[in-house]
């Protein structure tokens, strides 16, 4: 027989016992209840008796802080920590009704501006209707200076105009309470008077006739007037240029007993009046002036 036929073979040796140079023998893996953060068991003990102190407590030798217990594991869930994440369980709950609040207060303050604003155009609109007035016509049909005495110390004279009133509304009755005429030269004030009181119905149209004479009174004087400057024009030209003006205070009367004032002056520019002998009379060349009212 070949003599490698009857060599035996080696018994089989333990794994564990096998050593090869230059490593260390094989170890039995750990239990996994020795692995750092593993949580340890509550030791037992009977009543009577100190507790006695977890076979566990430690770990085993080899291993880092092996003189201390290892903490047991968080089991619970920590959301992210991040810009822009929502974590609901960490808002209180009366966080979550604030928003619905404050949108509740938009909503009602945007009502009443809504509703103010509503209300406010249909008290214009029942206004119009109601009170929706046009300011009377003055238009200038005559005037004339009877009498005119100008000297370096003093003035005289006396003005009469002819006023044509016109009530455009067609709904409306106009009561004038009040009218002052008044004349002037450039700035100055030369006279004024307070008319009677006048009323004019519906489309209706008169005739207003004023006669002023100077002074002008002390409560409406603007200063004294610039007798050397008229006088200066009047002998370069032979004429002067006038303005008169009405002050106007009208109530505005419906059907019912509502009623509507208003204050307001027609002055009317370039009365231009000629003048052949100081004294004298002056005439008007008859150039209507432009009237405007101010409010």
């Amino acid at each position: 027989m070949d003599k490698k036929s009857k060599v035996s073979p080696l018994p089989d040796e333990d794994e564990t016992k096998v050593a090869v140079l230059g490593y260390p023998p094989l170890q039995p893996p750990l239990p996994h209840h020795h692995y750092p953060g593993y949580p340890l068991p509550a030791p037992a003990y009977h009543p009577g008796f100190p507790p006695s102190p977890s076979p566990y407590a430690t770990g085993p030798p080899g291993y880092p802080n092996h003189h201390h217990q290892y903490p047991p594991m968080q089991t619970y869930y920590q959301p992210p920590q991040h810009p822009g994440y929502y974590n609901a369980a960490a808002v209180p709950p009366h966080v979550e009704f604030e928003p619905r609040r404050k949108l509740l207060l938009a909503r009602v303050i945007l009502c009443l501006l809504v509703f103010l604003i509503l209300g406010t155009a249909a008290m214009s609109v029942l206004t119009y209707v109601v009170f929706g007035s046009a300011v009377p016509f003055f238009d200038v049909v005559a005037f004339s200076v009877p009498s005119f005495n100008l000297s370096d110390n003093s003035l005289a004279g006396t003005w009469q105009a002819n006023f044509t009133v016109e009530n455009p509304n067609h709904g409306l009755d106009v009561m004038f309470e009040r009218i002052e005429s008044m004349v002037y030269y450039n700035e100055f004030l030369l006279a004024n008077k307070v008319e009677k009181p006048m009323e004019l119905k519906r489309d209706g149209k008169a005739v207003l006739a004023t006669r002023l004479s100077s002074p002008a009174s002390k409560e409406r004087s603007t200063g004294e007037p610039p007798l050397k400057e008229m006088k200066s024009e009047l002998d370069g030209t032979r004429s002067l240029e006038f303005r008169l003006a009405m002050g106007v205070l009208a109530t505005f009367k419906s059907g019912s007993d509502l009623s509507r004032r208003m204050t307001f002056t027609v002055v009317c520019y370039g009365l231009k009046t000629q003048f052949k002998d100081i004294p004298g009379v002056g005439v008007w060349d008859g150039v209507k002036p432009t009237c405007t009212l101010i409010f």
